[in-house]
């Protein structure tokens, strides 16, 4: 330092007390790098500068502080790495690692570029590498000669992969292993030791589990604190938040120290007791699941899922009490695959049907169901229902009984919501408040899905009063009123219901998915794009994939493309998840297929669904307003393409007697389609009233979607309607363009207007008069008065919009209604 300073020694006087002469007065910054190898010769120079001059500075660098009065220190931070949801090149290029990746791979490989083929490889190199600087460099070094997919693939091994650095660094910068032996040497052998056990966490630890783990070497649990903080000094351990935790690179390193001592079977099972009494204390086999207690079981994830996968390779097998908080894991992050990954490795440690085996399977049944994991869950229910093996205890068969019959026979089999209603009852007589307050929000959920309203309501009341403020099941409650919300056409209401859950991570998918229905029926494309983001970003939604799909074909709809919406919703369909997506999947390829003019695959699809309202095949589906009521509109639809008008008008009768006006969302599909038949058979005068009805209805409540093929069918009825009628039908509320709609029907079920209304006498009466027979001819034969034919006239020529004996002979010649509908007037025999 003196020479760099240009000082020069003077005998008999020390180097230090030469410096500080030499500096004297002078304002100067000194820049001492690298402090870490000689920290109490650094600590004791500055200290002197400090002490002596007045307005020397100096800048350090270290691996820990120099702890000198008057320093402030300021930790250099990984470089900002990219986070898994980003794919897009160009906002991964803006990424600190890989901005560095980027540069240092093109001065190896001059044609490197970040693009669609790059981006998730070098976004996973660094998050791999935690945004260290050093080992970003060197892993980019190697594009020289491996290629990238090699790199990310070599980075398990990365202390043999990340060497042959710059020849003109320092040796410890020229390889990675070089660079963290060189801390991990500069450490004491206290502080190695619990690196070492440190290692045991994949992710963030708390004190009290690093304490733990480390009590079981003989260490004091006081000190342990000491010693982190030292670690955390000599950046070795990072912190975060009220938790620590190792970098990927540091942990590495010290696992193969760990294996170098002939620690790590012990270190591992330490570990495995830590969180398998961590798990047991949760009890999530018994109590609800609190939004904090899924905040733990988040952070903690990883390392549950190591101490399982480690407690696979013991004799006494799998640690059951582990799959509990990693089973709710898989079904609040939608870790389907996940879930159906450990199952096979787990339950082969077991013999099918055997205790044990259904004692493991119980945690992960509900998360298997949700993935459509047909193998084991199939396999426990038909076991169970045969009695040829029992669980070992009622609670296990409880749990197996809610998820592989109860949540099964609704989310995959043919049941409706009512099937789960017994599981409610279940949970209370086991005292078990997970299942009685799961099973209970989740039939609130499936009834407000499926239409059925006021059982929602019910439902969605008794949930509320007695889950506590904080439990996870709130979001199912949140979604089932928001899907009430969105039956009724309030859409504002149905958004701040699930709001707050379609921003979180990982999102709540019912939630989700009701967010991307309220865009669909709403036409904001806003929240349509919600849903749409996060069925395209989770690799694995299990049975809400299909809805998937349909927001999908939704948006291709909006935007025109009618031929690209049939291609999404073509490959084979998926396991039912509730009735009513595939009654209005169906229903919107059938109206795809209409719209292509292919009649008969439109039959073809709407028929695959008939099985649905057949009580023997289906026993509640019949039952459940927004499926029953789909099925029978899509029936609808076939006929009135194919100009069968009685058969189109009975199903959209059928389908508003099951809504009703309760049900706007589909109450106004069921009005318009008999707004459609009604004036196809010249009835205009109601077809205009229930349209202006319904356009008001719409405009006031914002709802916008309609099938592909109805636009195409309001759009060519508009031009034959009445003005007049559509602004009387206008004034109608829904409730009174219902019954006005129901009116049509006549006192029998029959047309008010038009030949399908008369009734038999009224065809009896026709017949006579095409014979030339007079009134009284026509009383004779009937056996009736005068008058009473005089009065069937009258009804004849109203429904018909006829007026006189002539116009009904031609009229009925040629079996033709006359082109317009005309107001009944009275009229003369």
């Amino acid at each position: 330092m003196a020479r760099a300073c240009g000082a020069l020694e003077i005998p008999g006087v020390g180097l230090v007390e030469v410096l500080v002469r030499f500096l004297g007065t002078n304002e100067i910054l000194i820049v001492l790098d690298n402090c870490e190898h000689l920290l109490g010769s650094c600590a004791t120079l500055v200290e002197e500068f400090l002490r002596q001059t007045t307005r020397v500075r100096v800048l350090a660098t270290s691996r820990e502080p120099l702890s000198v009065s008057g320093e402030v220190t300021w930790r250099i931070p990984s470089l900002e790495i990219p986070p898994e949801t980003l794919i897009d090149p160009a906002a991964v290029g803006r990424c600190d690692a890989a901005a560095l990746f980027v540069d240092r791979a093109r001065a190896a490989l001059p044609t490197f570029e970040l693009d669609d083929a790059t981006t998730r490889d070098v976004a996973d190199v660094c998050r791999r590498l935690d945004g260290l600087p050093l080992a970003i460099e060197l892993a980019a070094a190697r594009l020289r000669s491996m290629t990238l997919r090699a790199v990310a693939d070599g980075l398990s091994d990365r202390f043999r992969l990340l060497t042959g650095g710059s020849r003109s660094a320092l040796p410890r910068q020229q390889a990675l292993r070089a660079s963290v032996d060189w801390s991990y040497t500069l450490c004491g052998e206290e502080e190695q030791q619990l690196l070492r056990r440190l290692a045991a966490f994949v992710a963030p630890f708390s004190v009290e589990a690093a304490e733990a783990i480390a009590a079981e070497d003989g260490a004091d649990r006081l000190a342990v604190f000491d010693l982190i903080s030292r670690l955390v000094d000599k950046s070795l351990v990072q912190a975060a938040g009220d938790r620590y935790r190792l970098l990927e690179t540091i942990r590495q390193f010290a696992l193969e120290r760990a294996g170098e001592h002939g620690e790590l079977a012990e270190l591992r099972d330490a570990h495995l007791r830590w969180f398998t009494n961590r798990s047991a204390r949760w009890r999530l086999d018994r109590d609800i699941l609190t939004e904090t207690t899924m905040r733990e079981i988040s952070f903690e994830s990883p390392d549950l899922l190591a101490a399982l996968e480690w407690s696979l390779r013991a004799e006494s097998g799998p640690a059951i009490a582990l799959l509990w908080p990693l089973g709710r894991q898989w079904i609040v992050e939608s870790g389907f695959a996940e879930a159906s990954r450990m199952a096979g490795l787990v339950l082969e440690r077991f013999d099918s049907g055997s205790a044990g085996w259904f004692t493991a399977l119980a945690p992960m049944a509900e998360a298997l169901t949700l993935a459509r994991e047909p193998n084991w869950i199939g396999q426990a229910r038909a076991m169970l229902a045969a009695g040829s093996a029992a669980p070992a205890d009622a609670e296990t068969r409880a749990h197996l009984d809610w998820s592989t019959t109860g949540a099964a026979g609704v989310f995959t089999g043919p049941y409706g919501p009512s099937w789960l209603e017994p599981f409610v009852e279940v949970g209370r007589q086991e005292q078990n408040r997970a299942i009685e307050c799961g099973a209970a929000a989740t039939v609130g959920l499936a009834y407000a899905a499926t239409g059925a309203v006021k059982e929602a309501d019910r439902w969605c009341e008794w949930v509320d009063r007695q889950l506590p403020a904080d439990a996870w099941a709130r979001a199912n409650l949140g979604a089932a009123r928001s899907y009430v919300a969105l039956f009724r056409c309030q859409f504002d209401a149905a958004w701040r219901a699930v709001s707050d859950q379609t921003h979180r991570w990982p999102p709540h998918l019912p939630s989700v998915l009701a967010a991307g229905l309220i865009g669909v029926y709403s036409g904001d494309q806003r929240f349509l794009r919600v849903g749409l983001d996060v069925f395209e970003t989770i690799p694995s939604s299990g049975a809400f994939g299909p809805w998937g799909e349909m927001l999908r074909a939704a948006e291709a709809i909006f935007d025109g493309r009618l031929t690209d919406a049939r291609a999404i919703l073509e490959p084979p369909r998926a396991p039912l998840f509730l009735p009513n997506h595939s009654a209005l999947s169906e229903r919107l390829r059938t109206h795809l297929a209409l719209a292509a003019g292919d009649l008969d695959a439109a039959r073809e699809q709407i028929e695959q669904l008939r099985p649905l309202l057949d009580p023997a095949t289906s026993p509640d589906h019949a039952t459940l307003p927004h499926t029953a009521a789909n099925l029978r509109l899509g029936q609808g639809d076939v006929a009135a393409y194919a100009g069968e008008l009685r058969d189109a008008e009975e199903s959209a009768h059928l389908a508003l007697g099951i809504t009703g006006a309760d049900l706007p969302l589909i109450a106004v599909d069921a009005l318009e389609l008999l707004a459609v038949t009604l004036a196809r058979r010249n009835r205009t005068v109601d077809a205009g009233r229930l349209l202006g009805a319904t356009d008001t209805f719409r405009d006031r409540m914002g709802y916008r979607f309609r099938f592909p093929m109805r636009h195409r069918q309001l759009d060519a009825l508009r031009p034959e309607l009445d003005s007049g009628d559509l602004a009387r039908g206008a004034g109608l509320s829904l409730s009174e363009a219902v019954v006005l709609a129901q009116g049509t029907r006549g006192k029998r079920g029959r047309p008010s207007f038009g030949w399908e209304g008369l009734t038999p006498t009224e065809l009896r009466v026709v017949d006579l008069v095409m014979t030339g027979a007079s009134n009284a001819e026509i009383a004779e034969k009937l056996l009736v008065g005068v008058s009473t034919v005089k009065t069937h006239l009258v009804h004849v020529y109203g429904k018909l919009g006829l007026r006189s004996r002539t116009e009904l002979a031609a009229a009925a010649a040629r079996k033709e209604e006359i082109p317009k509908q005309t107001t009944p007037k009275e009229t003369t025999q």
